[in-house]
C-alpha cells in the first residue's frame, strides 16, 4: 500500500479517498482502487474537500463540519493521514470510526506489533 501511495504521489496526484473499503486483496496483493476523487494537485481547488470523514485529517474534518471555513487542504498529507488511519483500523481489527482514543489504541498495539511499525502509523497520524 505504501509503495503505491508513492506511486500516487510521485505523479503529483492525490486519492483523496483512502480508506479500507477502497483496499482490495487480490491473490495476497493489496490494490487501492476507487480513484473517483482523485486529481492531480495542480487541478485541485483548495477550497473543495473530497474523502470520507472519519479517515479525514484533522484539518479536512474541520471543513466537513463547516464548509464555509476556508483551509489549505486536501494535499498529500492528508492523504498520509488517511493511509494512517486506514492501517491502524486494519492493524485493530475493528472499525476506529467512533473512537476518540486513538493514544490508548495505539499503547494496546504495542504487544501484537513492534514498535517500528507503530512508530510509521503514529507519524503519518502526526498532520
Amino acid at each position: 500500500m505504501v509503495k503505491t501511495f508513492a506511486k500516487i504521489e510521485r505523479a503529483n496526484c492525490m486519492h483523496r479517498d483512502i480508506k479500507p473499503d477502497n483496499i482490495l486483496v487480490i491473490k495476497g496483493k493489496y490494490k487501492l482502487t476507487d480513484f473517483g476523487y482523485a486529481c492531480k494537485m495542480h487541478y485541485y481547488s483548495k477550497n473543495n474537500v473530497a474523502g470520507s470523514h472519519c479517515y479525514a485529517s484533522p484539518k479536512l474534518r474541520s471543513k466537513f463540519n463547516n464548509p464555509e471555513k476556508y483551509i489549505q487542504g486536501n494535499n498529500t498529507k492528508d492523504d498520509v493521514f488517511s493511509l494512517g488511519m486506514t492501517m491502524l483500523d486494519m492493524m485493530s481489527l475493528k472499525s476506529l470510526i467512533q473512537s476518540k482514543d486513538l493514544p490508548n489504541i495505539m499503547e494496546k498495539l504495542k504487544t501484537f506489533y513492534n514498535s517500528e511499525l507503530l512508530g510509521l502509523v503514529s507519524l503519518m497520524l502526526t498532520n
